[in-house]
């Protein structure tokens, strides 16, 4: 008696929600042939979608509002990325060891944890814009006040003064945005948000180690500092939109009054996702203490590194 044939694997078929976007199933060979046309024009048409996500013209919503906004969230993360490529020169020119410089970026990090509190509270209840610029003009400001500091103790004010003015702008850039777009694009545009954040990360060590193998660490946070102010500056031209214009109607009512501290708490540790990053944050924070301080230093004084090698 001959064994049955097993089944081949089952077709990919799409869901109802693809259907009325115009998916099909697809239909490719299951056996490793070549796919079929409908299969090859599925493929050419995803990769259309996605090309045309990617255009920020066909996206719902003030363009010029996530263009500002994108642009404060990339220059928000370069002051981070240029510390650690001029590291070297710092604690050269102010003779402080590694573990002063680890400990005060520490301290930097818990002053931008703690400040998000009443800066989320204040948020609840002025308007929206004039926090978020306040907040990325002061991050650019302390910035640029660390190129004029003439000693370590002005430095740790100038950089714990950093740390507090980090933690501002965040809670209320994304309750603009939730404002500022309807539900149906806000995924895109929190992509475009994190996307510029990602591209500071990456832009600010080019910046630094150029500028500052050219002309120093000081002139290098002058010149990041005052862009990052400007970058500020443009936010307070927003015009603040009506709080929860994109989710309620008129039959809805009033808003709500603004949470407490202890209903909010209580509203986000309900979620697990959240309680979860709450428990990897010091893991991550050791993770980042050591990428952006550590290693620069190594690299600096075992293979003598200059300041754009330390950014490549």
């Amino acid at each position: 008696m001959t064994e049955p044939a097993l089944a081949g694997p089952r077709l990919l078929v799409p869901t109802d929600r693809q259907l009325a976007v115009g998916d099909e199933a697809d239909y490719r060979d299951p056996t490793g042939g070549a796919p079929t046309p409908a299969a090859a024009a599925q493929r050419r048409r995803r990769l259309r979608d996605v090309v045309r996500d990617l255009d920020p013209r066909a996206l719902q919503g003030p363009k010029l509002v996530l263009a500002v906004l994108c642009l404060s969230s990339l220059f928000a993360r370069v002051d981070e990325q240029a510390l650690g490529v001029l590291l070297p020169q710092i604690r050269s020119e102010f003779g402080v060891n590694l573990a002063f410089l680890t400990a005060l970026s520490s301290l930097v990090g818990i002053f931008a944890t703690v400040t998000t509190l009443p800066a989320g509270w204040l948020a609840d209840r002025v308007k929206r814009v004039w926090v978020t610029g306040t907040g990325t003009v002061l991050t650019g400001a302390t910035v640029l006040a660390q190129g004029f500091c003439p000693g370590v103790g002005s430095l740790v004010a100038v950089r714990l003064a950093n740390g507090a003015a980090q933690g501002v702008a965040p809670p209320a850039s994304f309750s603009l945005q939730t404002d500022y777009f309807p539900p149906a694009t806000r995924s895109r545009v929190f992509a475009y948000f994190f996307g510029a954040s990602q591209a500071g990360l990456i832009l600010g060590p080019i910046a630094a180690g150029l500028i500052g193998d050219a002309y120093g660490w000081r002139p290098t946070l002058i010149v990041l500092g005052a862009l990052a102010s400007g970058a500020g500056l443009l936010v307070f031209f927003l015009r603040e939109p009506v709080r929860g214009a994109t989710e309620r109607t008129a039959e809805d009512g009033p808003l709500p009054a603004p949470l407490s501290f202890a209903q909010a708490y209580r509203a986000a540790a309900s979620i697990t996702t959240i309680r979860r990053c709450w428990y990897a944050t010091p893991l991550l924070s050791v993770r980042g203490v050591f990428t952006l301080l550590v290693l620069p230093a190594f690299f600096a004084e075992v293979y003598q590194f200059s300041a754009l090698q330390l950014a490549c």
